[in-house]
């Protein structure tokens, strides 16, 4: 046997055991990294579930559509702090642009810090809201008028499809595109 096949013969079982050692090392790394994401996707899954109807709720009363009728404007106000709070609560469980999209969103939806000590305002006209409640039969309470802005942002439509793109790309469920067209 020759020197050359001696050292081949020495090194190959050390090379095929650095390596593994490296590959080991890696697919552990990979394993770790594929549990802290899937805790994470489960944490979001869980924030999600807590604000998720509140969320709809708001879209619904903005955009006069599906449940708005059967809802006060206390009602929707009382949904907005309970998604701002879960938001707020878990941040750091959000990427920094899904939370931009949630603020962008909800900015949409409602006029904030107008004075100390006073609520958010809703984004939309009394007179549609009022229409849509009296029909149901009851009476339009006046103070009522003082939680709308009487203007709705345009692109509020557009505003809570970016947001629901990225939720669910955090959520694992979807590939996002926030291009801003709306599917309907």
């Amino acid at each position: 046997m020759d020197i050359g096949s001696l050292i081949v013969s020495l090194f190959t079982p050390l090379t095929i055991a650095i390596v593994g050692y490296y590959i080991q090392k890696v697919l552990a790394q990979q394993n770790q990294n594929w549990k802290i994401q899937e805790r994470l996707a489960d944490k979001r899954v869980e924030i999600y579930g807590n604000i998720a109807e509140d969320l709809n709720r708001i879209y619904c009363y903005v955009m006069d559509v599906g449940t708005f009728k059967s809802e006060s404007p206390e009602a929707i106000l009382a949904a907005k702090r309970n998604v701002d709070k879960n938001m707020y609560m878990y941040q750091a469980f959000w990427p920094a642009e899904t939370f931009q999209r949630f603020n962008d969103y909800m900015d949409s939806a409602f006029a904030t810090y107008r004075g100390v000590g006073e609520d958010a305002t809703i984004r939309a006209k009394i007179s549609e809201k009022k229409a849509a409640y009296e029909k149901s039969g009851e009476e339009w309470p006046a103070e009522w008028d003082k939680r709308f802005t009487e203007k709705r942002d345009q692109d509020h439509k557009v505003k809570y499809k970016k947001l629901m793109d990225l939720i669910s790309r955090d959520l694992m469920y979807l590939p996002v595109d926030t291009g801003g067209e709306v599917r309907n």
